[in-house]
């Protein structure tokens, strides 16, 4: 009896899985993978294998002070739902923290983020900076993200920032232009595909970073670099483990700056988790 249970309950789960996929395939009649990851590639700052249902990051400084968490989701068609980042440095008596959360919003998407460096002196936190503001994503006919506008606060002082989005004739992003009253936010990106279709690198004047694949296209490593006005900053971040679609699920990172005056190293480990919509429903569900 148990047996014959056990088979019309996983008779009905594949069926429920059929129509479910059916469904979806109504509702995603527009759906474009190569759009999808240009869309995520501007709001989250990578991609992804597989049709993601949801993610999460945990990142843990091993001689640093540093903690962050980053988790998103998509619905059935690819797009990204909501998304929210949370990160924290303390370093020789300085700290920064930052925190996103990006929702999906019409046709759209609506971030709202924080900024903030502080330091430590006499027992006392300072704050020395702070920016807290608002993005607001457009998209085009196709589904791009074509547009988007950043109205801001940076220690009460209000700003602004306009970006545009540039895309080659199979929906890949080539060039993001960022304009504003915040020079630091001003940056022209520029990015490469491998004939096969991977991002090889995004290059700006301020710096970039570079990705590396196997043979089958996954990636096994990324290198940043970066230039400002007080340093110089190089990170390899390297995958140690994937999980069965090529995601990368525990990396390892060695992060160097350097100042006018001293040279900072970090190691940093990061965990990651992924759950698909492919994922097989067990008799127990």
């Amino acid at each position: 009896m148990q047996q014959a249970q056990k088979a019309v309950t996983g008779t009905l789960l594949a069926i429920g899985l059929l129509a479910a996929q059916a469904s979806a395939a109504e509702r995603c009649p527009m759906k474009n993978q190569q759009i999808n990851e240009s869309n995520a590639l501007i709001l989250l700052g990578g991609t992804g294998r597989g049709e993601i249902r949801d993610f999460s990051a945990g990142t843990i400084g091993k001689d640093v002070n540093l903690q962050s968490h980053y988790s998103g989701s998509f619905d059935r068609c690819g797009q990204l739902e909501e998304a929210a980042f949370k990160y924290q440095k303390t370093e020789r008596n300085v700290r920064l923290e930052m925190a996103n959360h990006t929702l999906r919003s019409g046709e759209g998407w609506v971030t709202q983020y924080d900024i903030a460096v502080s330091m430590f002196r006499d027992n006392q936190v300072r704050l020395l900076t702070r920016k807290r503001g608002t993005l607001h994503f457009t998209t085009g006919k196709h589904g791009n993200i074509t547009a988007a506008t950043d109205t801001f606060l940076i220690n009460e002082e209000r700003g602004f920032t306009n970006s545009t989005y540039r895309y080659d004739d199979q929906w890949r992003l080539v060039e993001s232009t960022a304009r504003g009253t915040d020079a630091l936010n001003n940056e022209q990106l520029r990015y490469r595909y491998s004939p096969q279709g991977w991002l090889l690198a995004s290059d700006s004047d301020k710096g970039g970073i570079s990705y590396r694949y196997d043979d089958k296209g996954v990636e096994q490593s990324s290198t940043r670099h970066n230039r400002s006005a007080v340093s110089e900053s190089s990170s390899l971040e390297s995958c140690q483990s994937w999980d069965e679609h090529g995601n990368c699920t525990l990396s390892e990172t060695l992060e160097t700056e350097m100042f006018a005056t001293m040279r900072l190293t970090r190691n940093i480990s990061t965990a990651y988790q992924y759950h698909y919509w492919d994922d097989a429903p067990t008799a127990d569900q």
